[in-house]
């Protein structure tokens, strides 16, 4: 089954959102900005997760970090 991840990124913490194909919620939360927490956040569910963010000037890390 396919999984979704949105990501909201802020100066101090970024909100986590992981979704299945049909819309139901299997994870919800707020890690600190580092690519450490978001990484460990989201480790159950990298064999099948798609991941989106918003594109501000402050997305490189997160997008080398998750590359």
């Amino acid at each position: 089954m396919a999984l979704y991840c949105g990501i909201d990124i802020g100066k101090q913490s970024c909100d986590i959102a992981v979704i299945n194909n049909k819309g139901e919620l299997k994870k919800q939360a707020r890690v600190k900005s580092n690519i450490l927490d978001i990484l460990d956040c989201i480790k159950p569910y990298k064999k099948t997760l798609r991941i989106v963010f918003e594109s501000c000037s402050t997305y490189y890390w997160l997008s080398d970090g998750l590359t």
